[in-house]
C-alpha cells in the first residue's frame, strides 16, 4: 500500500483511531501485515506504530549504527511498550568486522596492587 501524501503531523494521524481500524481490516484480510517504519530516533512515528502492532523487529545497519544509538532506540521502543521480537543486522561484512574488531582473552583475581612479580 503506498504511503500517499506526507501529512502535516504524522504523529497525530498515527495516534488516532483510523490506524487501529486500518490494522484491524488488514489483519482480517491477510495472514500477516508488515509495516516498514522510519528510523526510531528523532521521530515519534516508529514508537507509536510499535505500540499498536503485535510485534516489532528492529533493523540495525552493521558498521554504521553505534551501539549507544541502538541501545537508545531499543529503550525508546520499550518505553512505547513494543513487543520486541528481535533484531536484524544488515550490510554486515566479515572482512570489515575482522579489521575493526579484535578478540582478547584474559583472567585475573585479587587486587591489581597485589599482583605478583613476573618470573624471569
Amino acid at each position: 500500500m503506498p504511503a500517499g501524501l506526507q501529512p502535516p503531523n504524522a504523529a497525530e494521524l498515527l495516534s488516532g483511531a483510523h490506524v487501529d481500524e486500518l490494522l484491524t481490516e488488514a489483519l482480517r484480510r491477510f495472514d500477516a501485515v508488515v509495516i516498514d517504519a522510519p528510523p526510531i530516533m528523532g521521530l515519534a512515528d516508529s514508537p507509536l506504530i510499535a505500540s499498536k502492532v503485535a510485534g516489532t523487529v528492529m533493523v540495525v545497519e552493521a558498521h554504521r549504527t553505534r551501539a549507544r544509538q541502538a541501545s537508545l532506540s531499543l529503550q525508546r521502543l520499550r518505553t512505547a511498550r513494543a513487543n520486541m521480537l528481535g533484531a536484524v543486522l544488515t550490510k554486515f561484512s566479515s572482512k570489515r568486522a575482522s579489521a575493526d574488531y579484535g578478540y582478547d582473552y584474559g583472567y585475573g583475581y585479587g587486587r591489581a596492587d597485589e599482583a605478583p612479580e613476573a618470573a624471569s
